[in-house]
């Protein structure tokens, strides 16, 4: 299959006729142990993760959930880099945790490349997107980012308390991507919202 095959219309006609994946029961419940019920949605793990994946690697390097239709959990950085160099055995169709599980029928190109895709799909999305993250390539975007950041940041001078990860953080890598892509500026707010659907709303099955 050539690339353009897999990036066509073919492709475009395939995932609107897909089936979808499985939907997990959501389960909100308080973890009752890291190593067999771990949540990345449970406030204790989002206020302070660090102690929980110490003590994880030291009793339990792999920790295990039936939270989000069952998940593995590595935790040790040998364990973790077998494991994304293991392409036969490991895929990353289902590689962002949620309660919707791809169907298996999407892989090797998942249901957000080129994050969630296998070889040989991964290779060729890989070899379309690095031209545009040259050095080159790259510094052509630094005026407009710089500038951005100055439109984001001079309106905060004076206030007493500001929330940088809401407040600016948050906006820069949208707008970077969105004019990567051709976006218009104005759209930004709901290129974000795409974005946190696909990578955040892991309990919202309304959603996909």
């Amino acid at each position: 299959m050539s690339v353009e095959d897999r990036f066509g219309q073919g492709l475009e006609e395939e995932r609107r006729n897909r089936v979808f994946g499985t939907f997990s029961e959501t389960v909100t419940d308080p973890v009752s142990d890291w190593a067999t019920d771990f949540s990345h949605v449970d406030p204790e793990w989002a206020a302070d993760p660090y102690p929980i994946q110490d003590e994880l690697r030291r009793r339990c390097p792999v920790a295990r959930t039936e939270r989000f239709g069952g998940v593995w959990l590595p935790t040790r950085y040998e364990d973790v880099a077998a494991i994304a160099y293991d392409t036969e055995r490991f895929s990353s169709r289902a590689i962002i945790i949620s309660n919707n599980k791809p169907p298996l029928d999407l892989a090797p190109a998942g249901d957000a490349p080129p994050i969630t895709s296998d070889p040989p799909f991964h290779h060729d999305a890989r070899r379309l997107l690095l031209p545009a993250f040259t050095k080159s390539a790259v510094a052509e975007q630094e005026a407009a980012t710089r500038a951005y950041c100055h439109e984001l940041i001079d309106p905060l001078e004076g206030q007493e308390v500001v929330d940088a990860a809401r407040d600016y953080a948050q906006h820069i890598p949208m707008r970077v991507i969105g004019d990567m892509l051709g976006f218009p500026p104005e759209d930004g707010a709901q290129f974000r919202e795409f974005v946190e659907n696909v990578l955040e709303s892991v309990d919202r099955s309304d959603l996909f």
